[in-house]
C-alpha cells in the first residue's frame, strides 16, 4: 500500500492517521510506503511500514521483502556538465 501520510502508532505514541493505521491492519500488506518527514521504518502488526524520507531532499529506501529489511539511501548530488 502507498499513503501520503504515516499511520498513527498508539504503542509508540507517533502521530499520524488513524484511518491509515486501520487500513493497514485490515488488509495486512507485507509493506506499506508512507509519506512523512525523516526516513524511518516500523512494524504495525505484521506490516513493515516504510517512510523513505523526502525525495526532494534526495532520500529514498530499498526494501527487501524476503528479508523484511529497509536500507535508507540518498541520491548523489548532480554534477555539472561541461558545455
Amino acid at each position: 500500500l502507498l499513503f501520503a501520510t504515516p499511520p498513527e502508532h498508539k504503542g509508540l505514541g507517533d502521530p499520524g492517521s488513524q484511518v491509515v493505521a486501520e487500513l493497514i491492519k485490515l488488509h495486512a500488506p507485507r509493506v506499506a510506503v508512507v509519506g512523512g518527514g525523516a526516513a524511518r521504518q516500523e512494524r504495525l502488526a505484521r506490516t513493515l511500514v516504510v517512510c523513505p524520507g523526502r525525495l526532494a531532499d534526495g532520500d529514498y529506501a530499498l526494501v527487501d521483502l524476503q528479508a523484511a529489511t529497509v536500507e535508507p539511501r540518498h541520491l548523489p548530488e548532480p554534477t555539472a556538465v561541461a558545455t
